[in-house]
């Protein structure tokens, strides 16, 4: 009898441990909740894989005493077959990846009386159509909606101070109403919301987190308030506020605010107090009062081919950047695959790192006398061709650390001709551009002409494009001239 004893004793501690340890306190029709004071919360399910339509109850019955059913928690639903399901009226809360991979969900009726969203609550629910929030709503994590590809109609209730970083990243919905009220727009917010047409940002936002707006292939327009005092940059990757929004044609700055401006309908985003262009997009026009391009500020603008209008393409596109510029910074052009040619101005006195990193359509640059380095500009330009290098010191292309032109010529296929002053061929080839086919056939400076100007070869010298094909009477031997530029007589010249 007192083995017995001691054995069930023994046992006692097992079993109270048993059950601390199951993930419900009661088991109703499928579904554990965990009971607390203030009500239910939805916290197991015991056979996932029959879940199709689902209808959570108002209350379950513990120990005879009813509770509301206010919870879902934490990766309950996630990764299921669910369809449709019906929240409880009294819901409060959706727990972290409550639903997240519930690929073929199709409908949720949000009730009214819910607060708080988690992070990653409906992430990759591929097939959610709307979500419609009501107005109770006060608090969503970061991620909430992200990679709802179906996603086509969004309410922001006016209760949401906050939107968290990729809450809609990768949805499909064209309009977005955003409410008076909203203090902040969070990092990559409406990251890939290819179908987006347009946002105006409430006066009253402070804060947009970096590229909260990026690859949104349809955006062609961006109201700015007067309220916004801080627009984020991402250090971890390329992406900047416009990357990819080729089809964006007008952004307006509020004219009342004191940091950011859009001058001159430049379609971009200038920092005001230095004249610094810190958001540029595939058809931003440089300001000649701008005296920076900020760092990433036409990172990934375009593709050779990306269009401006429906079946209207643009090729031989030059980058113009005016005389005011003095300084470019770090991959201000990274993986900027709509221009052939540049013209980087005497003005320019200072060049970041990796430039034009990945500019693979990037034909020929023209590089103004006063550049003192261009450190791993080139890398990855596989079709550069011509490079036209007016400074009499040649332009430093690597750290001092790197061994010569190990980096600068990587992936550059085709070693590309570098045209530099008479008299300057052997203070080049002492340098990393050793690696180009150097000549001397450069003059003093670089000319301007205009579209009344005729272009005709004359008796001395044949106008060339900067791929090298002839040009006869002013126009090419296969169409029309194009605005851009040539060489005639071993000068450069600018067609405008």
């Amino acid at each position: 009898m007192k083995k017995i004893l001691f054995l069930m004793l023994c046992m006692l501690p097992l079993s109270y441990l048993h059950a601390k340890d199951l993930p419900y306190d009661v088991l109703v029709d499928n579904f554990g909740y965990k009971i607390a004071e203030e009500g239910a919360s939805v916290s197991y399910i015991e056979n996932k894989s029959s879940l199709s339509s689902v209808q959570l109850p108002e209350n379950v019955t513990y120990q005879d005493v009813s509770y509301p059913v206010i919870a879902i928690e934490a990766g309950v639903f996630s990764q299921t077959g669910l369809t449709r399901i019906v929240l409880p009226p009294l819901l409060k809360k959706i727990g972290d990846a409550a639903f997240e991979y519930c690929s073929n969900l199709e409908n949720v009726a949000f009730p009214t009386s819910l607060e708080e969203i988690g992070m990653n609550a409906f992430r990759e629910c591929k097939s959610l159509e709307k979500a419609d929030l009501p107005h109770s709503v006060f608090k969503m994590g970061d991620a909430a909606f992200s990679g709802c590809t179906a996603l086509a109609s969004v309410i922001v209730p006016s209760s949401l101070k906050n939107i968290p970083n990729s809450a809609f990243s990768s949805c499909s919905f064209k309009t977005i109403e955003l409410h008076d009220g909203l203090e902040s727009i969070g990092e990559k917010a409406f990251y890939n919301c290819s179908e987006l047409q347009s946002i105006k940002v409430p006066d009253g936002v402070s804060h947009i987190g970096g590229a909260a707006f990026a690859y949104c292939l349809q955006l062609t327009s961006v109201f700015i308030p007067k309220s916004v005092t801080f627009i984020g940059e991402i250090s971890r990757d390329f992406t900047s506020l416009f990357t990819r929004d080729d089809r964006l044609k007008e952004v307006v700055v509020e004219d009342s605010n004191p940091v950011y401006d859009s001058r001159d309908n430049c379609v971009g985003i200038i920092e005001t107090a230095t004249n610094t262009l810190l958001f540029a997009c595939r058809n931003t026009i440089i300001p000649n009062t701008i005296g920076t391009i900020g760092e990433k500020a036409f990172s990934y603008a375009g593709s050779k081919f990306s269009y401006i209008e429906p079946d209207v393409f643009v090729e031989n596109f030059t980058i113009k950047i005016p005389d005011s510029v003095k300084k470019i910074g770090d991959n201000a052009f990274y993986h900027c695959n709509y221009m052939d040619n540049i013209v980087l101005p005497n003005s320019v006195t200072e060049m970041g790192e990796n430039v034009f990193y990945y500019c693979e359509q990037l034909r020929s640059i023209v590089i103004g006398e006063n550049v003192p380095s261009l450190v791993y500009c080139f890398r990855e330009c596989s079709n550069l061709k011509d490079i036209y290098c007016f400074p009499t010191t040649p332009p430093r292309l690597a750290e001092p650390s790197d061994n010569i032109g190990i980096y600068e010529w990587e992936h550059t296929y085709n070693r590309p001709f570098l045209h530099v002053k008479n008299g300057y061929k052997d203070a080049y080839e002492q340098t990393e551009w050793s690696f180009c086919y150097i000549v001397e056939d450069l003059t003093d400076g670089i000319a301007q002409i205009h579209d009344s100007q005729s272009i005709m070869p004359n008796e001395e010298g044949t106008l060339y494009d900067l791929s090298g094909r002839q040009m006869v009477n002013g126009k090419w031997l296969n169409g029309k001239l194009q605005k851009g530029i040539y060489i005639q007589d071993g000068k450069k010249v600018v067609l405008k």
